[in-house]
């Protein structure tokens, strides 16, 4: 039976509050993915995945949604 891996990454935050949103999708790295302003306008919420012990690298990734769908993607080195 083979074994199952634990995930790479997982997920550190999730922000949904407009005023959060906008401020956080042009914070500057390493803290933020500084995403153009105008991206926020079709987001309706943020996720910051960070790596884990397991993965070959250390990063943290920044995904703007829009429902399920994935709209922007920033990777930042380092965790």
């Amino acid at each position: 039976m083979p074994t199952r891996r634990a995930p790479a990454l997982e997920l550190l935050r999730t922000i949904t509050v407009p005023a959060d949103l906008q401020k956080a999708v042009v914070t500057v790295p390493p803290f933020g993915p500084a995403f153009d302003p105008t991206a926020v306008q079709e987001a309706d919420r943020m996720e910051v995945w960070g790596t884990t012990e397991i993965a070959r690298e250390d990063y943290t990734e920044f995904r703007l949604l829009k429902g399920t769908q994935i709209i922007g993607v920033a990777r930042i080195p380092g965790y």
